[in-house]
């Protein structure tokens, strides 16, 4: 109102008054001005005025002001009265509404602007090729795995004979040689198998009696000595059989090849061959006792390739520079190195065309998803399977889709296991070169864990896996084989990674089979339109029939 006035004033005042008269008149007037001349029912104490002016403004006064207008106010207490009934609505923010506002949010430039999308700008790449040196020293280092031999001590219960002198007898059976009269297998002596030593005392009347001839492991026979003219005497037997328990291989001189960093270089395979050694008193004989190793094992290694595998190159060539004892010492490694430069997503806007979008089109997009659908029935590879059933298999030999055995002890890298682990690629190059392909071949899912056992010799843990030669191959085994025939691959010590008969193919359900990793594979290798590029020629198709005044379904 006061602008009103003002700009009232200037109207009617001469172009001759200075600014100084014109704001001195506008001041006079406002003074002046009365509101209740322009404002119908003004007045200077309304009722609100009322809750400024009194002292307590605190939240208890307005509360109890806003209960007392309610109750006299048909509209206020419709309101709360509803307000109050009202059942509470819970919002999911998983409901499809909450889900297309939070999308509307999201993309709220892209409602400003429909006709535009963005482009993703294809990175600069720069591939430069960088060479590092890996040197290794080696030490020999010697061991030996004894085998150790327990011997075992048994007392056989005593027994009565009546015997003949100077005749043999025998501890375990019964001979018609000797003449021994009332002989049965209660008076015998039974031998154990792996008897190593027999010590016999014969008494007769308490004395211990003399033998000409004492008896063996190999020979129980026995001769008693001369018993001063005496044919036939009663004797009391006491045997004591030593056995050889159990021998064990003592290698802890060798626990140093355990690190993985040694390799064999040569050996003396059989130490002390045909010695008799004194065995808590008994003596044991045996071919061999042992064996004598040598290694060369690593004591050092310096590389300057460290900053390549930081920078995440790629090791594309090595190669030896020299050799210890037919081991590398000296590599010489060629990595790829790619530096990216990559930029910002570009945004394209088209040009506003009717119908552009195709929105005013009633027919409706079909999608299809013949790619999957046809990997998955695999209506090539029961084609295929006949050519293989025809040239490759005999007899139903199991030759489709075959693998290989593959064995290997723990080979700790870091914080992973070159044999053990799951399947990884970053510093494979670390690996062994058949640990390398196992890695992988466990990535790229073709790999069939069977078990571990033991190696009684050498006391170390094998692990033993199948390995197949493609991811074809490995699906149709593990899933198929192993997942719907339920045929194993064998057991450690005697893996089976044979292949498939095409009886056995053609049980197997392939609609079944997870595909994805070929289906994804395959998908790599198709060349599919840019959506740019289709919607440019759609666009500039509806724009000439447009021209033309025609329909474009």
């Amino acid at each position: 109102m006061k602008h009103i006035v003002l700009l009232a004033l200037i109207s009617t005042t001469g172009l001759a008054q200075s600014a100084f008269e014109l704001r001195d008149n506008a001041l006079q007037q406002l003074k002046s001005f009365n509101p209740k001349s322009v404002i119908h029912a003004y007045t200077d104490s309304p009722v609100e005025a009322s809750l400024g002016a009194e002292k307590n403004m605190e939240k208890e006064y307005l509360d109890q002001q806003g209960r007392t207008r309610l109750l006299s106010d048909e509209t206020g207490k419709f309101i709360y009265n509803n307000q109050q009934n009202r059942a509470d609505i819970k919002a999911n923010d998983k409901s499809s509404e909450m889900k297309l506002a939070e999308k509307y949010i999201e993309g709220a430039e892209d409602a400003i602007y429909p006709n535009c999308h963005w482009e993703k700008v294809p990175c600069d790449e720069k591939i430069t090729h960088e060479t590092c040196e890996e040197k290794t020293t080696y030490e020999s280092r010697q061991c030996q795995k004894n085998i150790i031999a327990h011997v075992g001590h048994f007392q056989h219960p005593e027994k009565k004979r009546a015997l003949n002198v100077a005749v043999a007898h025998d501890l375990s059976k019964c001979s018609d040689l000797s003449h021994e009269y009332f002989c049965h297998p209660g008076k015998l002596l039974a031998l154990h198998s792996n008897c190593s030593q027999l010590e016999l005392q014969v008494f007769c009347e308490g004395q211990i009696v003399s033998l000409s001839k004492k008896p063996t492991c190999a020979d129980s026979s026995f001769i008693l000595g001369d018993f001063h003219n005496k044919r036939r005497v009663i004797v009391s037997l006491k045997l004591k059989e030593s056995t050889l328990e159990q021998t064990s291989i003592d290698e802890s001189s060798c626990d140093f090849i355990k690190s993985g960093q040694c390799f064999y270089q040569s050996g003396k395979p059989c130490i002390d061959a045909g010695v008799t050694k004194i065995i808590d008193g008994v003596p044991v004989t045996r071919a061999c006792w042992g064996e004598s190793l040598s290694y060369q094992c690593v004591s050092g290694k310096t590389s300057n390739c460290e900053p390549l595998l930081e920078k995440a190159c790629s090791n594309t060539e090595s190669k030896c520079l020299s050799q210890l004892n037919g081991a590398c010492d000296h590599i010489l490694r060629t990595f790829q190195c790619v530096k990216q430069t990559c930029y910002p997503d570009k945004k394209v806007c088209a040009a506003s065309v009717f119908c552009a979008d195709g929105s005013c089109d009633a027919s409706k997009s079909d999608e299809s998803n013949d790619i999957n659908e046809g990997i998955s029935r695999l209506g090539a590879l029961v084609g295929s399977a006949g050519e293989v059933a025809s040239y490759q298999v005999k007899n139903n030999s199991p030759s489709i889709f075959k693998g290989e055995k593959f064995e290997c002890e723990k080979y700790p890298l870091s914080l992973r296991d070159c044999c053990t682990d799951s399947g990884f690629l970053e510093g494979i190059i670390n690996c062994p070169k058949p640990l390398q392909d196992l890695q992988k071949a466990k990535v790229e899912g073709r790999v069939a864990f069977i078990g571990d056992y033991q190696d009684k010799f050498y006391q170390t843990t094998k692990f033993v896996y199948c390995i197949f030669p493609s991811k074809l191959s490995g699906i149709v085994q593990i899933q198929g084989r192993l997942g719907q025939l339920g045929i194993p691959f064998g057991m450690p010590k005697e893996p089976n990674c044979r292949g498939i008969t095409p009886q056995e193919l053609e049980r197997i359900n392939f609609s079944a089979l997870n595909l994805s990793p070929i289906v994804s594979e395959l998908k790599a290798y198709m060349q599919f339109v840019e959506p740019s590029i289709l919607e440019q020629n759609n666009k500039k198709h509806i724009e000439e029939l447009n021209q033309k005044g025609a329909a474009h379904d």
